[in-house]
């Protein structure tokens, strides 16, 4: 086969790829994947925000699950946690999120972290790995 039966081939091949793209639906996914990336920024601002602005708390580790997913090596957890802000009563919050591998040692009920949570909504919080309870 020359290179004119090739060129054929080809060209045939890019006939039979085209028949099923549909930029309508590649514009859906993009614009999906945009929408849950900005969704991921949010929640990461959110975190930030708290974690320099939110009021300090230690916690106690009531419950550990696994969620199966690791990102990076660190496992992402599930915990229940009994908050005890200074001056305030205790009260229960759950937080799911990545720990890094320092802070593996802390995962076990009766175990305490440092929190920071939000003052008007106070389940709102955030683990701050690697700070003293």
């Amino acid at each position: 086969m020359g290179i004119f039966g090739s060129l054929r081939d080809l060209n045939r091949q890019a006939k039979e790829i085209n028949k099923g793209y549909d930029p309508a639906a590649q514009m859906r996914q993009g614009l999906a994947a945009m929408q849950q990336v900005r969704q991921q920024l949010a929640g990461q601002q959110a975190t930030a925000h708290l974690a320099t602005s939110g009021v300090p708390a230690t916690a106690t580790i009531v419950a550990v699950r696994e969620t199966g997913a690791y990102v990076n090596g660190m496992p992402s957890v599930e915990l229940q946690l009994m908050v005890t802000p200074a001056g305030r009563p205790p009260f229960p919050a759950g937080w799911t999120g990545l720990v890094p591998l320092t802070g593996l040692g802390q995962l076990r009920p009766g175990g305490s972290v440092a929190v920071r949570f939000d003052a008007f909504q106070p389940t709102s919080l955030t683990v701050l790995w690697g700070q003293p309870a």
